[in-house]
């Protein structure tokens, strides 16, 4: 399960989720499909 932290800038929402299990070790994201 991964971590979300919620954000109020006046109307809006700000959504930060903490997902670094589908991230590289540069940060780059990588889709479930292209998992070796």
């Amino acid at each position: 399960m991964s971590k979300k932290q919620l954000i109020v800038v006046g109307d809006r929402i700000l959504i930060a989720v903490d997902d670094t299990q589908n991230r590289t070790e540069f940060g780059l994201y990588l889709p479930p499909g292209v998992k070796e």
